[in-house]
């Protein structure tokens, strides 16, 4: 695979540029918190890859690259080289036509309203067109006039004037002043170029302003070579929304470690020289603030924040461990038919109850199944009618098709779940756990379970399973939600799952904050049992041991209970748990009691 063929497959979209494959993400890092876009660049001449964004820093051959994604690398041929040649070809752009004369006296007298001396507009070499308007010229690096910016001298009348700036047709979009700038010291960068001349009138020399607004970015592309060799910027955009925005952007794109940013009250840097003088431009200047850098903090910046907590309605769980801790992993495990995933779904009823919205992933049991079992948990006994099943003669339980809907109604704003049809891909899951936490604000993420799931970065099978949890774990700590995890153990002789039982790798006991084992009470149990343990053992069904509490640092904390068959719910006194809604409750004819098992049709 050719890295044409690969860039296809693999890192769509992207652009070229120059001998270069330039995707919007990067398919190490995927753009980080601020999913930062084509920083990633693949170069199909030398065969090498690097990623930009400096926290990333990813690097390495085409080969490697292609091995991440099991694929064998082959090198470009000469007829992919044709079609990145005739894509490398730049844009043609035109050389300003317009005719300039000698500034008109409104247009003196407008610079002068603004506080621009004709001095700084002659070092610029503003000047009019026939009209009497402004002319910004705008030269290049090597100090060709590439394009005209055109401002009326007045202030601007909405409903009368169309614009009140605009840029003559075809131009290039090059930085205004560039061609007086000197690389080796910092730039001062400004959106208009009203903010340009206020900084060179306060006496600061070095400053350059965008062509065309924050929006339109083509001046990096455009500049890019001259821009990757200055040694720093300082960027002042406008106070607005979109200018802190496009701050943030453009010193990504720049390099948040060459560039620093001014933050002011006023819109921008021409009202502080009509209202305050020179003097307070520079001192905006001289108070430039860097860029906080991903992941490096002053220790005492750091605050304290609530933690945000539902619980799992389980009096014993809720006491010991604090309840669904936002920004945290808990690990579920224990023998096969233990009873964990039953346990576990049972316990997203009362995160429903809450009013807090849950996401389910089942790796082993199609979703349709998953919601049977659950809304059997949910009717509870009461509401759960017998039949016979039509084929075999066998008498089975179910939720009466009528409760099926009012319980259906109740979570449908609640629970979500994974489809079918999605990969078990780890990047995906997470891809689509994020949406659904940024769509719909959900709160809590059972994964159910870790040996479903897969990772194309590691080969090594436990490795993989490290790097799943890791990656969890990151998505919880990132939104500060809540993710639990479904760990089967290792084969083991232990009748209650131990910490070294769980998964190949220490990193899954290591990266979860809590590690709750379940096991089912067996016979075996039973007779190897104390005198004083036998009986608690013998009036119960199942056993539910914290193995690990980083919050309280409880551990080996144990509790009892019953098993309700029909219901598939876990209890402890009796199985009395109700939801809201059973409110919805009106024609009572849905209950056993009035219904005759042998009428009720077969709900599945």
């Amino acid at each position: 695979m050719d890295e044409i063929q690969f860039a296809d497959r693999y890192l769509s979209p992207y652009r070229i540029k120059g001998k270069e494959i330039n995707p919007q993400i990067c398919p190490y890092c995927h753009g980080g918190r601020h999913r930062d876009k084509h920083t990633f660049f693949l170069n199909i001449e030398k065969h090498v890859f690097s990623c930009h964004r400096g926290s990333c820093g990813a690097t390495g051959t085409f080969s490697e690259l292609a091995k991440l994604y099991n694929e064998r690398a082959d090198y470009i041929i000469d007829m992919y080289k044709e079609r990145f040649d005739l894509l490398d070809q730049k844009k043609e752009y035109k050389k300003p036509a317009m005719k300039l004369v000698k500034l008109s006296q409104q247009a003196e007298d407008y610079l002068r309203l603004r506080k621009i001396s004709l001095t700084t507009a002659t070092h610029f070499n503003i000047q009019s067109d026939p009209k009497g308007n402004i002319i910004f010229p705008y030269y290049d690096e090597n100090n060709e006039h590439v394009l005209n910016k055109i401002r009326i001298p007045r202030k601007f009348i909405k409903g009368k004037d169309k614009t009140k700036i605009w840029q003559e047709g075809g131009g290039t979009p090059v930085l205004f002043n560039m061609n007086r700038i000197k690389q080796d010291e910092p730039i001062l960068i400004t959106e208009g170029e009203w903010d340009c001349l206020s900084a060179y009138e306060a006496g600061y020399k070095n400053v350059v302003s965008i062509p065309f607004g924050t929006e339109n970015m083509d001046w990096i592309n455009e500049c890019w070579e001259w821009l990757e060799g200055c040694k720093q910027f300082i960027l002042w955009f406008d106070s607005d929304k979109a200018g802190k925005k496009s701050v943030e952007k453009v010193a990504k794109k720049l390099g948040i470690d060459k560039c620093k940013k001014i933050v002011s009250d006023e819109k921008d840097a021409n009202i502080i020289l009509y209202k305050y003088g020179p003097q307070k431009i520079l001192d905006y200047i001289n108070n430039a603030q860097f860029f906080p850098i991903d992941n490096l903090l002053k220790m005492s910046d750091v605050k304290q924040k609530d933690v945000d907590r539902i619980l799992y309605g389980d009096k014993f769980l809720d006491y010991f461990l604090g309840g669904c801790r936002g920004g945290e992993l808990v690990v579920w495990t224990g023998k096969r038919g233990s009873g964990k995933s039953t346990f576990l779904n049972q316990t997203l009823a009362d995160t429903i109850e809450q009013k807090v919205k849950c996401f389910m992933y089942s790796g082993e049991l199609d979703n349709s199944k998953v919601k049977q079992w659950l809304d059997r948990q949910i009717a509870g006994e009461k509401y759960i009618v017998k039949y016979k099943d039509q084929l075999t003669g066998r008498e089975e339980y179910g939720v009466h098709p009528d409760t099926e809907k009012l319980i259906s109604k109740w979570y449908s704003e609640y629970l979500y779940c994974y489809g079918e049809d999605g990969s078990n891909d780890i990047e995906t899951l997470i891809e689509i756990m994020s949406y659904a936490y940024k769509r719909y604000d959900i709160r809590r993420f059972v994964i159910d379970n870790l040996k479903t799931l897969k990772s194309t970065k590691e080969e090594d099978y436990f490795r993989q399973q490290g790097f799943i949890v890791n990656r969890l774990k990151s998505f919880a700590r990132k939104y500060d939600i809540h993710v639990d995890l479904v760990a089967h153990p290792k084969k083991t002789p232990n009748d209650i799952v131990e910490d070294e039982d769980v998964g190949g790798v220490s990193d899954i006991i290591d990266l979860a904050d809590n590690v709750i084992a379940i096991a089912r009470i067996t016979e075996k149990m039973i007779d190897k049992a104390s005198k004083k343990e036998k009986e608690k053992l013998e009036n119960n069904d199942g056993l539910i041991i914290i193995r690990k509490n980083r919050e309280y640092g409880d551990t080996d904390m144990e509790n009892f209970y019953k098993f309700n068959s029909i219901s598939k719910r876990f209890y402890v006194d009796t199985d009395n748990k109700t939801y809201s809604w059973e409110r919805q409750l009106k024609n009572k004819s849905i209950t056993p009691d009035n219904k005759k098992p042998e009428e009720t049709e077969c709900p599945f």
